[in-house]
């Protein structure tokens, strides 16, 4: 994935509300007009009942908004990261996942180190 796709916002159902298409645990993908979220068919691949992001926003206690890096695989992982402060961009030497992929570390020159400061990056 770019960094671009990987900082799309994306939202995680966290309860059940009443007439909702979706199930607790199901994440929510922003569509091309950016206002737009919607739960990925695994067979086509589409964007499917589709959510207005002002819906989303304003019910926190349905919708979690997740950190870039949550629920990612391995594969979908940047090889280069940018500290969010200094803008310093490292190749990353390894990717080292908890069991649910919930949070990651990533050892660059410096360490391991966790990825509340990090932003995917692509070497420039």
């Amino acid at each position: 994935m770019t960094p671009e796709e990987l900082l799309k916002p994306r939202y995680q159902v966290i309860v059940y509300y009443p007439f909702s298409t979706y199930s607790v645990g199901d994440i929510l993908y922003q569509a091309d007009s950016k206002v737009w979220f919607g739960s990925v068919n695994p067979e086509t691949g589409n964007l499917e009942n589709r959510i207005h992001i002002n819906v989303i926003e304003a019910c926190p206690n349905v919708f979690k908004k997740l950190k870039w890096w949550v629920y990612r695989d391995l594969e979908d992982m940047p090889a280069y990261v940018r500290w969010r402060h200094s803008g310093l961009t490292h190749k990353v030497l390894e990717w080292k996942p908890n069991k649910r992929n919930t949070s990651w570390m990533c050892n660059i020159n410096t360490g391991y180190v966790y990825l509340s400061d990090i932003l995917p990056a692509i070497m420039s």
